[in-house]
């Protein structure tokens, strides 16, 4: 095996990691955000059914984290979005430089390299919208106490 076959493999296998790492991270936001909206669903309910029910300007208190947390699943879910289309680019570019296609090789690396960017701050931006969100669950939960 020659060096450039050696480089290849080792760069073909750090590809796949990094692609099943940020698939990792993808499904772990989407189940945290979806696991958090549920979580709160629950609390409002249980707060609702019992006797001695708060006024519902509290209550409607404790919807705004499911406001971040739901958008944080519609932040994950484009963000998958972008990671297929990054793939798609990326092999669609690898094609073109292979045909020779270098005007259409420059434009799709263009293009991978923007969908990159997007995923990766639409991942980013899941992230900071569950973090939004447990800040408002304590805010709301702190009105609730007194």
């Amino acid at each position: 095996m020659t060096d450039q076959d050696k480089h290849y493999e080792f760069g073909k296998a750090v590809n796949e990691q990094v692609i099943d790492n940020s698939n990792i991270v993808l499904r772990t936001l989407l189940f945290i955000n979806g696991g958090a909206a549920v979580a709160m669903l629950g609390f409002i309910g249980s707060i609702v059914g019992s006797e001695g029910a708060q006024q519902s300007s509290d209550i409607a208190g404790l919807t705004l984290p499911l406001i971040w947390f739901g958008w944080g699943i519609v932040a994950v879910v484009v963000a998958m979005v972008f990671a297929y289309f990054t793939n798609y680019a990326v092999v669609a570019h690898s094609f073109a430089m292979s045909e020779g296609k270098f005007d259409n090789a420059t434009k799709l690396g263009t293009a991978k390299m923007a969908l990159h960017c997007c995923a990766a701050l639409t991942t980013i931006g899941s992230l900071a919208l569950f973090i939004f969100g447990l800040f408002e669950v304590r805010a709301s939960v702190m009105t609730l106490m007194g």
